[in-house]
């Protein structure tokens, strides 16, 4: 989740519709001061919302964890893409859409306890799209199936970016970041034309 980040009083980033407050870093106002931060504590402002759990946004405005996280999910993909490619050729449509369900799923797999909320709506939502995309593609066949798999991945990546899990989610902080890059790779991938016969 990306956090506003200020450098004097103007904010560059965008932050989720919540309450924040400003504290300036290293002052008498800052509960947890950080003495050692090489920036000057004068010109960087981080943001702690008022249930007290602080956080802290690059320059950019994205964690240098998240990035690894999408290159690591694409370069994930990219593999099992061109494995597949070499050792399943002609079920590259059938394995995506196997793998998309598998992806749709892991998201109210992973969460804790059985209470009903709008994030757990919007993942069985999530559920049930893939599933709807998967149906229409078997019914369809050759390169229009492989299109809406690889379309469905796509729009995985989508809901990966804007999910917000909530108290009940168990996934690491970085499992949406993974997702989206393998989701996107895969999606790229897939839509290659598959290799011809020796």
């Amino acid at each position: 989740m990306l956090y506003p980040l200020s450098y004097g009083r103007r904010p560059l980033i965008a932050g989720r519709r919540e309450v924040y407050r400003h504290v300036r870093v290293g002052s008498k106002r800052d509960p947890d001061p950080v003495p050692d931060r090489t920036e000057a504590p004068d010109t960087m402002y981080m943001l702690t919302r008022t249930d007290g759990r602080r956080t802290e946004a690059g320059v950019s405005g994205i964690r240098a964890v998240d990035v690894l996280a999408v290159a690591a999910g694409a370069a994930s993909a990219i593999a099992v893409e061109n494995l597949t490619r070499k050792v399943f050729p002609t079920a590259r449509t059938e394995l995506g859409a196997a793998g998309l369900l598998v992806a749709a799923v892991v998201y109210p797999a992973a969460r804790s306890g059985s209470r009903v909320s709008l994030a757990s709506a919007r993942e069985v939502a999530g559920v049930a799209a893939a599933t709807a995309v998967v149906s229409k593609a078997r019914s369809r066949g050759g390169m229009t199936a492989r299109a809406l798999i690889a379309a469905g991945w796509a729009a995985h990546a989508v809901f990966d970016a804007q999910h917000e899990a909530g108290p009940g989610g168990r996934l690491p902080r970085w499992y949406p970041a993974l997702c989206a890059g393998y989701d996107l790779a895969f999606a790229a991938s897939l839509l290659r034309p598959a290799p011809r016969a020796a």
